[in-house]
């Protein structure tokens, strides 16, 4: 398949679904994907661009998902709660990429 040939059809994004909402929950990309799956259109090609470990990391995952505390609420915080806020965004990343194989 050349390049020239390939259009985007569809586009999955977390974002979209989130208007207003200070979590971006990439979760939400299982979902999605499992129903572009479903329906069978074809040869496709899925592409998730994931928000995961990008700062603000706090943001980046529900307040669940706190395994490494004390964790960073706000923009600013000390060293430490920074460090475990990252930490939370690269095991919840863990998780959604798990999720994904299932």
């Amino acid at each position: 398949m050349d390049a020239e040939w390939v259009r985007v059809s569809e586009q999955i994004g977390a974002a979209a679904s989130h208007k207003g909402i200070a979590v971006i929950d990439d979760m939400l990309l299982v979902e999605q994907m499992s129903k572009s799956i479903s329906q069978k259109r074809g040869e496709h090609v899925i592409v998730l661009h994931e928000k995961y470990a990008h700062f603000n990391y706090a943001s980046r995952y529900p307040a669940a998902c706190f395994k490494f505390k004390p964790g960073c609420k706000y923009l600013h915080c000390d060293f430490e709660a920074m460090i475990n806020s990252y930490n939370n965004s690269i095991a919840y990343t863990d998780y959604i990429l798990y999720s994904l194989l299932e």
